[in-house]
């Protein structure tokens, strides 16, 4: 749907065209089509879909903490994992960590180029970690450690997150700022390949600052 605004009517929204490219606020798809006014995914979940006869890979999100860092900023930790059909090699291809909230729209992204992660021996680990006490230099990002050696690969993050991205409502309407209510997007992309899941914020799993 797209908003209109009419003199005479006043405003609202429209179906988009039978056939008009839409991700449904879902980061790693791009083969949607509108149909009747819904978005309809019809290929995998991925920019490069990793996944197995197009079935889509999703995140299975361990703990997810998104707080007050002193007076300026957010802290976040994110641990998830997936189940993936090729290999992955961050410090062959990169990798991007994104948050999105409840519309789809990118709230905080950083990418860590290839060179940057150490591997090691047996490369089932694979480590970004900036050295000393100044800022992290991607974003904000803190710790990139991805663990390859199992059936799951495991992903953990921790990024100090500027506080500007409170200016998006983290749910769509009614817009609201209960905790339980919430909702943020979280996505894993190495390469062309990109994992994705929503996170719903409650319990353990916060999102908004405590």
């Amino acid at each position: 749907m797209q908003a209109t605004c009419d003199p005479s009517t006043g405003c609202g929204t429209m179906n988009l065209s039978d056939g008009t490219p839409c991700r449904d606020g879902n980061r790693c798809a791009t083969d949607g089509a509108c149909s009747a006014g819904v978005c309809q995914l019809t290929g995998a979940d991925g920019i490069d879909p990793d996944g197995v006869d197009d079935a889509p890979v999703k995140l299975a999100i361990r703990r997810f903490v998104l707080r007050k860092n002193g007076s300026s900023g957010l802290r976040l930790l994110a641990k998830a994992s997936f189940t993936p059909s090729m290999i992955v090699e961050p410090d062959r291809s990169g990798m991007t960590v994104e948050l999105d909230d409840a519309t789809g729209r990118a709230l905080y992204t950083a990418t860590v180029p290839a060179e940057m992660f150490e591997a090691n021996a047996p490369r089932t680990r694979f480590l970004y970690w900036p050295e000393g006490p100044t800022p992290a230099a991607y974003a904000g990002l803190k710790l990139l450690q991805v663990f390859t050696g199992g059936r799951n690969v495991v992903v953990i993050a921790k990024a100090n997150v500027p506080s500007s991205v409170l200016e998006s409502p983290l749910v769509t309407e009614p817009v609201s700022r209960d905790t339980a209510g919430s909702a943020l997007t979280l996505t894993f992309q190495w390469g062309s390949r990109c994992a994705s899941n929503p996170v719903k914020c409650s319990g353990r799993k916060r999102c908004q600052p405590m």
